[in-house]
């Protein structure tokens, strides 16, 4: 009877040292989630955190391509302030652009500073913030300019536009003439 008072008792203890132990083992073991660019390492079991977040490496932004981070892909679109004088220039910029299809520092220097009185700074960046290719502006002038011009007066005329020599034998090669 001894001996199995003596085994009940071990029995009951061991139970209650597991039950310790378990205990014990839950709140005091982690499974650590790694810190991503915005959370600090994390555990799965019971929430608690550790560290700092890494933090986004941006790439760098370009006038047509956001930032991207990266490590996690995260996408930081380019915003900036425009002053009320840019918000025109940029306007003004598009509504010119489509009417006379000139080169950009014509459009710099004889549209938007010329005619439209902008500060050279906010036409220059008016003209460099447009999606436009002038390359294809010099196509557009010598569709719309040519009837019933010759070779060498199209020419002068794209050379007045301020167009290189380039983007004008391109431009009348695509037009066919």
């Amino acid at each position: 009877m001894k001996n199995r008072k003596k085994a009940t008792i071990t029995v009951i203890l061991a139970g209650v040292v597991l039950i310790i132990a378990g205990i014990v083992i839950y709140t005091c073991y982690h499974r650590w989630n790694n810190a991503t660019c915005t959370e600090p390492r994390t555990c799965s079991i019971c929430g608690k955190t550790e560290g700092e977040p890494l933090g986004h490496k941006w790439n760098s932004a370009t006038c047509v391509k956001p930032q991207i981070c990266k490590v996690c892909k995260e996408t930081k679109e380019y915003t900036i302030e425009l002053t009320n004088s840019q918000k025109n220039a940029v306007i003004r910029a598009y509504e010119e652009e489509n009417f006379w299809h000139v080169s950009r520092d014509y459009l710099i220097y004889d549209v938007l500073v010329g005619f439209d009185y902008f500060s050279v700074e906010d036409a220059t960046f008016a003209v460099d913030h447009m999606e436009v290719d002038f390359d294809e502006q010099a196509v557009l002038f010598v569709k719309e300019n040519s009837s019933g011009q010759s070779r060498g007066g199209i020419v002068e005329m794209m050379r007045y536009y301020g167009y290189t020599e380039e983007q004008i034998n391109n431009a009348l090669e695509q037009a066919g003439f």
